[in-house]
């Protein structure tokens, strides 16, 4: 039920920020009279509404670009360089709210005297490249986890999918998800195992993903009617699944969670049980071993003889 009521949070502060709106008019009259939207904080006494806006706004303003048209977005405060607010990123700048992206074109054109009075060289050349827009129209905000901007439930299930991937591929050097689900699978499938708890993890990994991040889609459909996934419930799943695997097939290992621990992939210890047979009756038994160090190029060789009995009748050795 968290999971559900944090997505509803971020949708409502979607909304809030993207389309005017009676509500919308409503708690910037109230709440955010004398400070931006992003920088308001929840007091006692404030609705409860807000409240669970203002926890969820950190988690939908990451995902917030505001394409620059008229210049009306806050210059500090709204993200439109696709890096971040500038005030967060640059915590020495001025604090102003009221400053907006205008106050820096002139002629429909970046103002590039001005801005290398007010930001780093780097973050000026970054902002020369951001197209403006149409000037008669305000700044649109976009949503970036979508291909047309706007913001659905469906982008935070997969923005859950993303993280489960980078989560369990990330330690093993494998790429999360960037293409498609095959090139994925075959990044897995082909990567190189060195030893063999190695090799069983990079094969089961993937099934195991797929088919919880499908159970979890249809438990979300069929009977949260929503589209976002727990991704803790995820995590904590896969990585009992994988140790459950891991550990039956290698019981010897005690592999255990968190998953960082299983990706530790100890090496299996590998014994031979050697037994040295009596020779016949009457007879001796001569044993021998020897080794060569080719950087050093010395060498030795050992031997040892016993009779029928085990009794040790000789050795010797030579470097």
């Amino acid at each position: 039920m968290g999971d559900i009521s944090e997505t509803l949070a971020i949708k409502r502060w979607w909304r809030f920020r993207a389309k005017p709106s009676l509500l919308e008019t409503f708690l910037k009259q109230k709440y955010c009279v004398r400070a931006h939207p992003a920088t308001k904080k929840w007091a006692s006494g404030d609705s409860h509404l807000w409240k669970s806006m203002t926890q969820a706004r950190q988690k939908a303003e990451i995902h917030m670009i505001w394409q620059v048209n008229s210049g009306s977005s806050s210059f500090l405060w709204d993200n439109w360089t696709g890096k971040g607010a500038l005030a967060t990123e640059f915590p020495e700048a001025s604090k102003s709210t009221r400053t907006l992206v205008n106050s820096f074109i002139a002629n429909e054109k970046w103002n590039e005297y001005k801005l290398r009075e007010v930001i780093p060289t780097h973050m000026v050349q970054h902002i020369l490249t951001i197209e403006i827009g149409r000037h008669n129209i305000n700044d649109n905000l976009v949503w970036d986890l979508t291909e047309n901007g706007k913001y659905t439930n469906k982008s935070t299930y997969g923005e859950a999918a993303r993280k489960i991937w980078n989560l369990f591929g990330g330690p093993l050097g494998i790429a999360g998800l960037q293409g498609t689900i095959r090139t994925l699978l075959n990044s897995w499938w082909q990567e190189r195992s060195t030893n063999a708890i190695h090799k069983l993890v990079i094969q089961i990994v993937p099934i195991i993903v797929c088919w919880e991040l499908w159970k979890q889609w249809c438990v979300c459909m069929q009977v949260w009617r929503s589209e976002k996934a727990q991704y803790v419930h995820l995590k904590h799943q896969i990585s009992w699944m994988i140790q459950v695997a891991v550990n039956n097939a290698f019981p010897n290992n005690g592999l255990t969670l968190p998953w960082i621990n299983l990706v530790k992939l100890q090496s299996i210890p590998k014994s031979i049980i050697v037994c040295w047979e009596t020779p016949k009756s009457g007879t001796i038994k001569l044993n021998t071993d020897g080794s060569y160090n080719a950087n050093s190029g010395k060498a030795g060789l050992g031997g040892i003889l016993r009779d029928d009995k085990g009794n040790l009748v000789m050795a010797f050795s030579h470097m």
